[in-house]
């Protein structure tokens, strides 16, 4: 028997010609809120970038800003003096024969380059290492001698300027790392893989009895503030952790964010924090973890990264900023489908309180965050470098506003007004409309004449985004669904004529850009559209039997064959589709749909259906505790249950999921 499909009446979807009073009453292009100008540049931060030594300039203001340069002179690695006047290293000797025989401490003019080895270790085996610069301008370091790794070792100290010679401090292990206080003179030390310990250094008397640092179990690096109060440390790649000196009230300051390991350094004034990130860049964070600055660098590396002084004046301590309090998620979410989206390290899903209508994040295994206030609607989708795109309608007053993520995943850039009013809003990765890579496409529709407008998100070029202009993209439209595969820059649109609820669409290819509005199927009760291997989907419900129905476009440039509805699904109520990752052998959509009556939710993997094997598939029984579509995304299901709870359940192949696990 021939698949049914939809009648395709003769009506053309016609843009109606509106101008966008209300899209653009309020500004039109996009604009951002700035504050005052920048207060002025502070001492450089310098690295070792591969074969150059870098400088990054850091320019405190509001916004503050983070320039790198090339160094016209090398700067040896090692640790630079706080006055930056010279640098400190552990340095191979060789005999006359050109075979090695030691490691000394050499000290070397960051200006000329002449070096002076400062230690004259003379013993066999005995090989000088780690240098830290200490109190007075002098310098420790670790000498190891003999092969016990428990006690041949010994912390020593040495002038700059040799006045005195070498005087040995304690015995250590012979493998550990140093980090001084370079205000109190306090030393600590570890064991690769074990405690912290620290020695207490008065003037005069020496050093007090070693004692363990508990917070820094398992740090891999820490580094105190100039100012002496506070330490920073390192226990992955991914966390740096924040504490008084003493380490007490230890709390995390960076959390999530791909690191360099131990390249952290403290700025002069003790207030903010630089880390080398992922892809070369730095990133600045204050002391609550909010970042401050962020430069790209050319590639070849960070290492030996460090903020001195200069003759800075230290002024007061730095007090530790109070915890950041721990946000309870909301009791109960609106009873709506929950927007999820893929991200490093694993789920993000976005949802409305009940209470307020705030909108609300949450990434596996990290604590809710507060996103906005309360809102109408809100999109999220990912630019083609992977970035998060958040708009929402306010409810105050129906305007439209917008902020991206920015180079750190989880750091957000500040709200900007798109105009207003809007209605309905959505989020496609596409090339927008000017056909710039890695941007998206927000639509949305006009609240009194439903036409729909869009406009563009397109990289700046500088390594951020900058919106464009409303225009006119069609309608007027009664709803409207979007999808995009953001690796191959790609989106749709689908809608209902609200006058036949004939089912429309328009959908970005690879030679022409979006397409005109085509009519794809007569009338229709819902749409949906999802991508699957780069291709639309589109999914629709039939007003006579309420049964789905699905298609895919057989794109033959210049024309495009629409015919091709196939069943999938017998009669359901509301419902809702997802890019598959779970069949792997066809790409595939995941239907989700709900009996017309109660809560039972239903799911099926469908193979598109342009795809060998596509047609009906099994229908697996998920929930009978969800009132609402679920959100789909890899092999996660969240829920929303009517009274507002969420849960989370991990899914096989066949969407055979798990023990659902809450999450407020």
């Amino acid at each position: 028997m021939r698949t049914p499909r939809w009648r395709v009446p003769s009506a053309v979807f016609t843009a109606l010609t509106v101008a966008m009073t209300g899209l653009v009453a309020l500004g039109g292009a996009a604009r951002a809120e700035t504050g005052p100008g920048a207060t002025g540049a502070e001492m450089p931060i310098y690295f070792d970038g591969g074969p150059d030594t870098h400088t990054a300039v850091y320019t405190r203001g509001t916004p503050s800003s983070l320039a790198v340069t090339t160094q016209p002179q090398y700067y040896p690695i090692g640790r630079i003096s706080p006055s930056a006047v010279w640098t400190t290293s552990s340095v191979t000797r060789y005999d006359e024969e050109n075979r090695e025989t030691n490691r000394a401490i050499r000290m070397r003019a960051t200006a000329t380059g002449a070096y002076t080895d400062l230690t004259n270790p003379v013993f066999p085996g005995e090989t000088d290492v780690s240098p830290e610069w200490w109190v007075d301008d002098s310098i420790v370091f670790l000498r190891r001698y003999g092969t016990d790794p428990v006690t041949a070792g010994a912390v020593f100290a040495m002038r700059r300027d040799g006045v005195g010679g070498e005087r040995k401090l304690f015995d250590v292990g012979r493998e550990i790392e140093i980090a001084t206080n370079p205000a109190t003179g306090d030393i600590a030390y570890h064991s690769f893989g074990g405690a912290w310990l620290q020695r207490k250094y008065t003037p005069g008397t020496g050093f007090g009895a070693p004692a363990e640092i508990p917070a820094l179990s398992g740090a891999n690096a820490i580094k105190f503030s100039p100012d002496g109060t506070k330490v920073a440390f390192q226990k992955d790649k991914r966390n740096v952790f924040l504490a008084a000196a003493d380490g007490t009230d230890a709390r995390e300051l960076i959390r999530e964010v791909d690191l360099e390991e131990k390249e952290f350094a403290w700025s002069p004034h003790s207030d903010r924090i630089v880390v080398a990130l992922r892809n070369y860049m730095l990133g600045v964070f204050d002391l609550t973890g909010r970042p401050d600055a962020v430069a790209q660098q050319a590639p070849g590396g960070i290492r030996e990264l460090q903020w001195p002084t200069r003759g800075t004046p230290v002024g007061p301590p730095v007090d530790l900023p109070p915890p950041a309090p721990v946000l309870t998620p909301p009791t109960a979410f609106v009873a709506e489908e929950p927007t999820v989206v893929t991200m490093v390290p694993g789920l993000r899903v976005f949802a409305r309180s009940a209470a307020d209508h705030s909108l609300w994040s949450h990434q596996a295994g990290l604590p809710w965050q507060q996103v906005s206030g309360p809102v109408l609607d809100y999109a999220v989708n990912r630019t083609g470098d992977g970035r998060l795109v958040v708009v929402v309608i306010r409810e105050a007053d129906n305007s439209p506003w917008a902020m991206t993520e920015g180079n750190l995943q989880g750091y957000w850039t500040a709200w900007t007004k798109l105009g207003g009013p809007a209605l309905d809003v959505h989020l496609t990765p596409t090339d927008g409309p000017d056909f710039r890579k890695q941007g998206v496409l927000l639509v949305a529709r006009h609240p009194a004449t439903h036409a729909i407008y869009s406009l563009g998100l397109t990289s700046n070029g500088a390594g951020g985004f900058a919106w464009g202009t409303w225009e006119e993209f069609g309608g007027p439209a009664q709803e409207i669904s979007t999808t995009g595969n953001e690796e191959e820059d790609k989106g749709a649109v689908v809608t209902r004529d609200p006058a036949t609820g004939s089912v429309f669409a328009r959908w970005s290819d690879d030679h022409y850009g979006f397409t005109p509005w085509r009519q794809i199927g007569g009338p229709a009760t819902r749409v949906r559209v999802s991508s699957a291997g780069g291709q639309p989907v589109f999914t629709a419900q039939s007003p006579v039997d309420q049964s789905l129905f699905m298609m895919t476009p057989v794109v033959v440039y210049p024309e495009t064959d629409v015919d091709g509805w196939i069943r999938v699904g017998d009669s359901s109520g509301d419902f809702t589709t997802a890019e598959s990752t779970t069949d792997y052998r066809y790409p595939s959509v995941a239907v989700f749909a709900l009996y017309p009556t109660g809560t039972n939710l239903f799911g099926s993997v469908v193979p598109r259906p342009d795809s060998p094997g596509a047609g009906r598939r099994p229908w697996v029984a998920l929930s009978s505790t969800t009132g609402v579509p679920p959100g789909f995304i890899g092999h996660e299901l969240v829920t929303v249950t009517p009274n507002g709870r969420m849960y989370v359940a991990a899914c096989s192949d066949t969407l055979s999921c798990g023990a659902p696990v809450a999450q407020n």
